[in-house]
């Protein structure tokens, strides 16, 4: 594959003046993305005449997954023991968030059969160590030409083949400036914001700085990893006092609901919530790859219940001299580490990453902390799924764990793999026997005719498991074969197979169904 090479060090970074003043100014001038229609309408408003002084008791509820609908179980469950839904989950998890309950009603909830687990609905804050504003003494952009080389000295140059361009990236935050030059509003895809009582609650502003810096080291097209990719903001946080565990579920659902395939998510918050391990296991089972940090909690235990998810790819932080990042969590929960801004020894702004700023569509940060090394390896896959966009999530983080740079990193923490994340990875084509699909059936069909496409598998382990995707996210189907027909309104449809193998290897296959008069009978 043809690579290119962008120099670095002769740029000279832009910075952010921060006015504290005027930054939320700057981010309420920010136009908004209009938003296409949605699968799930995952917020619902408040059962009743309530101010939010008057809230208290805030749950979530996780349901069992066999549960055919949360929006009618959680309906007779708050009759029966009262409160307030304000959140119903269907796709990621099935469950609901609550306020207001009654005296003695979570203990009635907990042993209710329907009901897998409550957790009081806790604040979860961003996984963010030190913010500077003035100009470190190098150029911010060492995370790009660390990642692409296995040994130093450093080149000063960041090569990639790949840039991400057929992938959707999804960020999990505190929300993206959508005119920030590292991308403009022609990379923001359908977006969507989940944060209850917030002023203002577009997906393309960000009063706290948090998403648009994710956004930037993830996709920016100067100093993010993967430049092409589509940047969809699914914004949980207000920048007022961190995210709700509801409002994190919230968006993992939609994510769950409304991805377009092949999909990464990011999430750079610290989750210690059973709840939300069981939203990120639904994305994963949707096969959306996901990434997460260790965690700041200056070398504590990064195993949590959403690290401990096992296709999740967590991600400690390193300097810019290779040492694990003092901040950072530790331990066999952490996959592999990756750039995350600093030096050993010195904290006057040495070694910080430049990240994109939420203060000005020309304007930089320079900040460290895991938050921002997880979203440099969800960069990474999606660079693997631009090149293999069949890979299932435990594919992409088998392929990143074992091509990275071993034993380069100093003090990596006990119990911690020392693997530093390697972004020139060589995509291996399927083995001989491997799993692989393809669909049998018309490309042109006539308007509103009805048709069947048969999906033909083979090798990997039988048996195989379908799924069915009409425009790359409403499924349609979980059988060998669907039926359906162009619609009066369209002039063709993406249709894909997703198979898996008794193994869990995934493969998929798509094809493109057009509209012709002249098109001949087909199966039915």
């Amino acid at each position: 594959m043809e690579t290119a090479a962008i120099a670095l060090a002769s740029r000279t970074p832009v910075i952010a003046t921060l006015v504290v003043a005027g930054a939320l100014l700057a981010c309420a001038e920010e136009p908004t993305t209009p938003l296409l229609p949605n699968r799930l309408a995952a917020s619902l408003p408040l059962e009743g005449d309530v101010r939010p002084d008057t809230i208290h008791n805030r749950y979530v509820v996780v349901l069992r997954r066999d549960v055919p609908s949360a929006a009618a179980a959680s309906a007779a469950l708050v009759a029966q023991f009262g409160g307030l839904r304000f959140y119903v989950y269907e796709t990621a998890l099935k469950g609901f968030a609550v306020v207001n309950l009654l005296d003695g009603a979570v203990e009635a909830l907990r042993s209710h059969p329907l009901v897998t687990l409550v957790e009081e609905d806790k604040l979860m804050m961003p996984a963010q160590s030190v913010q500077h504003f003035s100009s470190p003494q190098d150029t911010g952009l060492y995370l790009l030409d660390r990642i692409d080389q296995r040994v130093r000295p450093l080149d000063w140059q960041y090569v990639y083949g790949a840039t991400g361009q057929e992938v959707h990236l999804y960020i999990v935050d505190s929300g993206v400036r959508g005119g920030h030059q590292e991308w403009t509003y022609s990379r923001i895809g359908n977006s969507a914001a989940f944060i209850k009582w917030s002023w203002d609650p577009s997906p393309t502003i960000d009063q706290l700085g948090h998403g648009t810096a994710v956004a930037g080291a993830a996709a920016g097209s100067r100093i993010g990893v993967a430049k092409a990719a589509t940047i969809h903001s699914v914004r949980i946080d207000d920048g007022d006092r961190g995210a709700y565990e509801s409002d994190i579920i919230a968006g993992l659902d939609w994510v769950a609901a409304n991805y377009i395939r092949p999909a990464v998510t990011n999430l750079s918050y610290d989750q210690n919530s059973g709840a939300i391990a069981s939203a990120i296991t639904g994305v994963v089972n949707q096969g959306i790859t996901f990434v997460t940090v260790a965690g700041n909690g200056n070398g504590a235990d990064a195993c949590n219940p959403s690290t401990r998810v096992a296709t999740v790819i967590t991600v400690g932080a390193t300097t810019v001299n290779d040492y694990r990042a003092s901040y950072s969590n530790i331990g066999p929960c952490v996959d592999l580490f990756a750039p995350g801004g600093g030096v050993y020894g010195y904290h006057n702004g040495y070694g910080l990453l430049e990240l994109a700023s939420n203060a000005g569509n020309e304007d930089y940060r320079f900040s460290s902390g895991t938050s921002f090394a997880s979203p440099v390896a969800a960069g990474v896959a999606a660079l693997i799924l631009d090149q293999r966009p069949s890979l299932s999530p435990v594919g992409v983080a088998n392929l990143m764990v074992d091509s990275a740079t071993e034993n380069v990193i100093s003090d990596a923490g006990t119990g911690s793999p020392n693997l530093l994340l390697f972004s020139r990875i060589e995509i291996p084509p399927p083995a001989p026997g491997s799993l692989r699909v393809t669909i049998d059936g018309p490309e042109y069909v006539r308007r509103e005719q009805v048709c069947t496409w048969v999906a033909v598998a083979g090798g990997g382990a039988a048996p195989y498991r379908y799924t069915w995707y009409r425009n790359h996210t409403t499924m349609v189907g979980e059988d060998v074969s669907y039926t359906g027909s162009l619609d009066p309104w369209e002039g063709w449809f993406d249709l894909t197979v997703l198979v898996y193998d008794a193994n869990g290897a995934s493969e998929s296959h798509t094809i493109r169904v057009g509209e012709d008069p002249a098109a001949a009978d087909c199966l039915q």
